[in-house]
């Protein structure tokens, strides 16, 4: 999980970085939160299940319905732009998205976080990734990461 969590530690730093703790930086916080549920087997056969994995916590308003495709070799992710009162989103919350792919070892994430108003994103997929599968996440948080909302795991997906 280490080995996993280690290449995103910035995002990491905003996901779990309104976790309260005195004795842990934020990705040991993940870190900790993702061995007890994401991490299954027994030694040495140890194994991921990406659909359990958290890359943030909190309780900030999500985006909604979301969804995301693969085509022709963009990914395309598609989240709620309504705005909640009681919540106090913002039109300018960004979106934080991560793909994983395991055959590569090898994150990605939108070039430039989009915000919320935007509702979608196309992200061209590297053609060293083509062919292979991904994991994606989403989070949303505001512009000042002071408010984050729990990630969502979107799915694996067929990078074609």
């Amino acid at each position: 999980m280490s080995k996993f969590l280690m290449p995103i530690t910035p995002i990491l730093q905003v996901g779990f970085g309104l976790s309260k703790t005195e004795k842990m930086t934020p990705t040991n916080v993940a870190l900790q939160l993702n061995i007890a549920q994401a991490v299954s087997g027994t030694y040495p056969n140890f194994s991921l299940d990406y659909s359990k994995i958290e890359i943030s916590t909190g309780s900030y308003l999500n985006g909604g319905g979301m969804e995301a495709a693969v085509d022709n070799g963009i990914l395309s992710i598609y989240w709620d732009t309504i705005l909640n009162s009681l919540y106090k989103t913002k039109a300018d919350d960004q979106v934080i998205i991560l793909v994983y792919s395991p055959e590569k070892d090898e994150f990605m994430t939108a070039p430039t976080p989009p915000t919320r108003a935007a509702g979608t994103i196309d992200i061209q997929v590297p053609a060293h990734l083509l062919g292979g599968k991904g994991h994606v996440w989403i989070f949303f948080t505001d512009r000042k990461a002071e408010k984050v909302s729990k990630s969502t795991y979107l799915g694996e997906f067929d990078l074609a």
